[in-house]
C-alpha cells in the first residue's frame, strides 16, 4: 500500500469512530505502511469493510491484527484444495 492509501483507511475508520489523535499520524502511517507492505489497498479495504459489516465492535488496539485475520481468512476460504494441500505439507515440511 502507499502513503496516500494508507491515509484513506485511516479516515474510513476515524469516520466509523475509531479515534487516532492527529499528533501521531505520521507515526501511525508508519507502522500502518510497514503492517500492510504485503497486502493490496483493495484487500485491506475489503478486509475493514467486511469488519465493519460485521457490527464487531472495532477498537484501536489490535485493528491490524484484526484486519490482517480477515485477509488471511478471505484468501483461505477461496483456496482449492490443491493449493491448500501443497500449503498444508510446506508447513509440515
Amino acid at each position: 500500500m502507499t502513503k496516500k492509501e494508507v491515509l484513506k483507511i485511516l479516515t474510513i475508520c476515524r469516520e466509523v469512530g475509531i479515534q487516532f489523535t492527529n499528533s501521531d499520524n505520521h507515526i501511525l502511517v508508519d507502522i500502518w505502511l510497514k503492517c500492510f507492505a504485503d497486502n493490496t489497498y483493495e484487500e485491506v479495504s475489503k478486509a475493514l469493510f467486511e469488519l465493519i459489516n460485521s457490527k464487531k465492535s472495532l477498537f484501536l488496539n489490535g485493528l491490524i491484527g484484526e484486519i490482517k485475520a480477515q485477509i488471511i481468512s478471505d484468501k483461505v476460504s477461496f483456496m482449492d484444495f490443491p493449493t491448500a494441500w501443497e500449503l498444508l505439507r510446506t508447513a509440515i515440511d
